[in-house]
């Protein structure tokens, strides 16, 4: 039962950590942008393509042409008849010229009118095909926006990649699987200075990385003959005190309860509370559990973070 209950409190964990982790990083920001950019290529690449797929009768729009012109040349062919007419009728008016004259007028009327259908029609076609060029444009501006969108967003996401450790200093919503804080893991880890003495490999490096992601500048280390009476203390060297003011206090103990498995910690105090992920003596797992009074600051942990870990 204990073994189902802290393996479901602690997948509760990762879960919440891999969500703030999701929501906050820059990288995952970035790299959103990046796909989101490459989407708006997609959909203008689909865009240009529809729009030069957009059907065009040529043939016919050629046909209405020739058409339009044929019926402007014998509209033209019959006027010059229909004026001849109306002069002769003026020196000699006879019910044969007169017939032709009507006849002819009417004529013109139905050509004019052909012409009229067939320039519509005309109108019509050329529209439309100017409307496919307008949307040709369109589209192909929308591409060329859409590419320097992308090469904007690469670029930064590149800015980022090249400086992904700096974005995991003081991050405390990141998971410590993340990229950033594995970039900056790996840049740290294996760092020395006096407080890493006798300190096995794990421990020594976990403590370099919470050391540089919080920006503490006093961390103590190992302290012979210092045991915690679980064999994880100072004495065995598995053990680690940042020396930290309120506001980072609160910043990396609350990083490190979200991080515990995964950082690889056994337990943690600070401010006279007790962190594990296990039942424990101060109360249950994952759970900030008050201890006994120490007696001033440092004993009760008010002036630093004590962190054990597994090994």
């Amino acid at each position: 039962m204990f073994k189902k209950l802290t393996t479901l409190s602690l997948c509760s964990l990762a879960l919440l950590t891999a969500s703030h982790a999701h929501a906050d990083s820059p990288l995952e920001n970035a790299k959103k942008a990046v796909a989101d950019a490459k989407a708006l290529i997609t959909n203008a690449e689909q865009e240009v393509t529809n729009a030069n797929n957009i059907a065009l009768d040529t043939n016919t729009k050629t046909e209405k042409e020739e058409k339009t012109n044929e019926k402007a040349k014998e509209i033209d062919l019959l006027k010059t008849s229909l004026d001849k007419t109306k002069n002769s009728l003026k020196e000699k008016k006879t019910k044969p010229l007169t017939y032709q004259k009507n006849a002819q007028k009417a004529q013109l009327l139905t050509l004019e009118s052909q012409k009229e259908t067939f320039f519509k029609q005309l109108n019509t076609l050329t529209q439309k095909e100017t409307d496919k060029n307008k949307a040709i444009s369109d589209a192909t501006n929308k591409l060329t926006n859409a590419k320097a969108t992308l090469s904007e967003k690469e670029n930064a996401l590149a800015s980022v990649q090249a400086n992904l450790a700096d974005y995991a200093i003081n991050s405390v919503n990141t998971s410590f699987l993340s990229e950033e804080d594995q970039a900056l893991f790996n840049k740290v880890k294996d760092n020395n200075d006096e407080g890493t003495t006798h300190m096995p490999t794990h421990a020594r490096q976990v403590r370099n990385f919470l050391k540089a992601k919080f920006n503490i500048a006093e961390v103590g280390g190992y302290r012979a003959g210092d045991d915690d009476g679980t064999g994880h203390g100072h004495g065995s060297g598995l053990s680690a005190d940042f020396m930290v003011d309120k506001s980072t206090g609160d910043k990396l103990s609350a990083y490190v309860a979200k991080n515990m498995k995964a950082l690889g910690v056994y337990y943690q105090i600070w401010e006279q509370r007790y962190y594990m992920a296990q039942n424990n003596i101060y109360g249950p797992a994952n759970t900030w559990n008050l201890m006994p009074d120490r007696g001033g600051a440092t004993a009760n942990h008010y002036d630093h973070v004590h962190i054990s870990f597994n090994n």
